[in-house]
């Protein structure tokens, strides 16, 4: 069986990435961060750190899609 697995690569910045900045705009969880939160959950794209958003070393499980929510809307 041959299967396939899209990967996210974030653009090189010249702005120091930050957890949470999935997209490498300079900008943690933002509103552009969260479809990749999303697809990283769901196991549609590879994740890394950066998707660890509370620190319990899994990466965008269902604590990181509920801090990045809240962050992207401003809250």
């Amino acid at each position: 069986t041959i299967t396939t697995k899209l990967f996210y690569i974030r653009p090189m910045s010249p702005v120091p990435i930050h957890r949470g900045d999935l997209n490498g705009n300079g900008v943690s969880a933002d509103v552009d961060d969260l479809d990749p939160m999303g697809r990283a959950s769901t196991g549609d794209i590879n994740s890394d750190s950066w998707f660890d958003l509370n620190d319990n070393g899994v990466q965008a499980d269902a604590g990181d899609l509920v801090l990045i929510k809240p962050a992207a809307e401003g809250k």
